[in-house]
């Protein structure tokens, strides 16, 4: 997640130091150290979350996931790549109004107290009538 700084001038440095960006969904300024908190409450979910564990269940099931350069056809994503989704997922749960995110498998939801957490879901049922 980068952090973006408001280009102005000299009179507006206050304003720029506590206004570092902005989430696309709201006018709500997000300032460096909000930035700086939420990046250190996602590399925890990460660094925590067992994704051998997920490759291990993927790869077991044929769990694909289509590949950015069509040439390589759909895989079991590398670790990397589901850090990378994972990273995404936290940080949209984050800072938009829309406090859950998912694709491929993975949940990423945001509670009321800020706090985040990551999961891989392979079933689920409900009971409401189809």
């Amino acid at each position: 997640m980068g952090i973006k700084k408001n280009k102005k001038d000299k009179s507006s440095k206050k304003k720029e130091e506590t206004q570092a960006t902005t989430t696309p969904q709201t006018s709500k300024y997000l300032s460096v150290e909000e930035l700086i908190a939420i990046d250190k409450k996602i590399n925890a979910v990460i660094s925590k979350f067992d994704y051998e564990k997920v490759q291990k269940a993927m790869t077991t099931l044929d769990w694909v996931w289509v590949n950015p350069r069509p040439e390589e056809g759909a895989t079991v994503p590398t670790i990397e790549r589901m850090k990378a989704n994972s990273r995404y997922l936290l940080s949209r749960a984050a800072i938009t109004p829309e406090r859950v995110w998912s694709t491929g498998g993975f949940i990423a939801e945001r509670y009321e107290d800020g706090e985040l957490s990551l999961t891989f879901y392979v079933a689920q049922a409900f009971s409401h009538n189809e």
